[in-house]
């Protein structure tokens, strides 16, 4: 087999090299796809009567029959691919999805993935690729889908398909194999290509592609016991400016530092005091481009200049006005928030559903909404009590929470729109400033049910995060103590959410962490543009977001080092390399 294919390769490499080969290549691909098409056809209509009777076997008890009622090859999923929350409707069908698994090829070349076979009237919708859902490896799977209030999508494996008649000999895969190799070679000669097809590598809607980051390393900064200035306390947050200058926040100290592309000290910002253009009790340091800083705390925010010479204070009263607590700022100044806390009165946010996200102005004129965030209904038992201490502190209990509810994320695009996520689906919302969703960002790659595998690994991670939280208190004095309850007392969502971080570079391009096979936040990273288009993803074990991205490359890591030390590394990307 391998030895004619390299043989029937060859024979058409050659014929590619003239104008007269390469028409004689193409109608044999154009006579191949129309055979491909017919086998299509066919396996369409074992397509159609294998939902027809996924859906009647849904309606009938569990006790009965699963014989394939369209003969041979009939396997049912693993009971881990039905998501409880799944079940089918009559007429909820939107679309049929064919899996070429990684051992087959569909006839028209296309490689594993996702193939659009059939759709209903409603439109055909995506099914989902993920390294963590594995089909039965036979000729393929059908999926169908339905929608859920709007939220996600919900899929379900109806069947592994029967083995299906008419495929390919050996040999005819041979010839048409040997047929696309030079003829994806022939753009290159003047022909127009053509990469266009559902479920096809390199789009959203197909497999990932794995891709390999290329970093150099630039410099590293934080010691136990090296020079004054970069033995840290608390490392908040870090920005990069235009001129690649990066700001070091550390909450302990009160105080950015600003350092060089070589890693040197440029100036400190800031220093403890209640005073002009010092810090006192601030939640977060915004550093815009232009590096200038918008320092929010607890009961005013401070605007600086790039020199941290001080211009002038915005005064917070968190009974009144509120505390707004924001990580964005627009390049005219106003901030964008998914909070603003008020301590007093009543909250004129209680009632709304969803999360609102506002712009929020510093001339003193009312924060406008923007858009209306996504949120999973809450739980009626939400324990929050707070009294005092045994010791004469404050002590505060909440509820174990919740595990799996959508994150909301949201970074800011060069244009001012906002790249956001908050759903359980894959599902990138950009939003533009006038609160409109102008695009959507989809990959079919489909919520992992929560199984008691997954309940009992985050109930783990849980214990460890407490622990940890424990230890952190004692090392710190403070009057107030926070109770949480236990890993047993934890609940759970249905699903976990596909992705749990977005981050924007400079670049404009979207990254996207996806949750890991437990549910975990170790799983691969997309990358994806603005307007849809799919860059890659980076594999579980490669380079991860970010703390900041900058101009040139350049990426910023909050990492801890040797004796638990707060460090910052500085590395540039140089390339995304598609992996083999």
């Amino acid at each position: 087999m391998a030895t004619k294919l390299t043989d029937l390769v060859k024979e058409a490499m050659a014929k590619s090299e003239t104008a007269e080969g390469r028409r004689e290549l193409a109608e044999q691909r154009e006579r191949l796809d129309a055979e491909a098409r017919q086998e299509a056809k066919v396996a369409e209509n074992g397509v159609r009567r294998a939902a027809e009777a996924e859906i009647e076997a849904q309606r009938a008890p569990e006790s009965a029959s699963s014989d394939s009622p369209i003969g041979v090859g009939w396997n049912r999923p693993k009971p881990s691919l039905t998501p409880r929350r799944c079940q089918p409707r009559s007429g909820s069908i939107r679309s049929f999805r064919w899996w070429s698994s990684p051992s087959r090829r569909l006839p028209s070349g296309r490689p594993r993935g996702w193939h659009s076979l059939a759709s209903s009237r409603t439109g055909s919708l995506s099914a989902p690729s993920s390294p963590y859902f594995r089909p039965p490896r036979d000729h393929g799977s059908l999926f169908w889908s339905s929608r859920t209030g709007g939220a996600c999508r919900r899929w379900r494996a109806a069947a592994a398909l029967p083995s299906i008649s008419g495929w390919p000999s050996a040999a005819g895969r041979a010839r048409h194999l040997a047929a696309l190799v030079p003829l994806a070679l022939v753009p290159a000669c003047g022909d127009a290509g053509d990469g266009s097809g559902t479920g096809a590598a390199g789009t959203l809607d197909g497999p990932d592609v794995i891709v390999n980051a290329v970093t150099e390393e630039v410099f590293t900064v934080g010691s136990v016991a090296g020079d004054d200035w970069d033995t840290f306390g608390s490392v908040r947050s870090v920005h990069f400016d235009a001129q690649a200058n990066l700001h070091i926040y550390d909450s302990q100290a009160d105080h950015i530092l600003v350092v060089g592309q070589d890693g040197s000290l440029i100036r400190k910002v800031g220093g403890k005091g209640e005073g002009p253009g010092e810090f006192g009790n601030v939640m977060t340091a915004i550093v815009g481009r232009d590096g200038s800083y918008t320092v929010l705390g607890f009961s005013a925010i401070d605007l600086l200049e790039p020199s941290g010479e001080f211009v002038r204070r915005i005064t917070q009263d968190p009974m009144t006005t509120g505390v707004v607590l924001a990580q964005l700022a627009l390049p005219d100044g106003r901030l964008i928030t998914g909070q603003i806390a008020r301590f007093g009165g009543d909250d004129e946010q209680s009632g709304e559903e969803g999360r609102p996200i506002h712009i929020f102005p510093l001339d003193g004129t009312e924060p406008e909404l923007l858009y209306t965030a996504w949120e999973l209904p809450e739980e009626e038992d939400d324990e929050f009590a707070v009294s005092e201490s045994s010791s004469g502190g404050t002590l505060v209990r909440t509820a174990a929470g919740r595990a799996f509810e959508p994150f909301l994320r949201y970074d800011l695009l060069t244009d001012g729109r906002l790249a956001l996520i908050d759903s359980i689906g894959y599902r990138v919302k950009i939003i533009g400033p006038g609160g409109s969703v102008t695009t959507t960002i989809e990959r079919p790659i489909a919520p992992l049910p929560v199984d008691e595998e997954i309940r009992e690994a985050e109930r783990e991670r849980y214990r460890e995060s407490q622990a940890a939280s424990l230890e952190r208190r004692r090392r710190t004095s403070s009057s107030v103590r926070i109770e949480r309850g236990g890993a047993e007392e934890r609940t759970f969502a249905d699903e976990v959410p596909v992705l749990y971080d977005l981050k924007v570079d400079w670049e404009d391009r979207i990254w996207l962490a996806r949750r890991g096979p437990t549910g975990e936040d170790d799983g691969p990273t997309d990358i994806v543009t603005s307007d849809g288009d799919y860059i890659g993803t980076l594999p579980p074990d490669g380079l991860r977001t970010p703390g900041a991205f900058g101009p040139d490359g350049l990426m910023a890591y909050i990492e801890r080092g040797d004796l638990d030390v707060p460090t910052v590394r500085v590395v540039r990307l140089i390339a995304l390399e598609p992996q083999g």
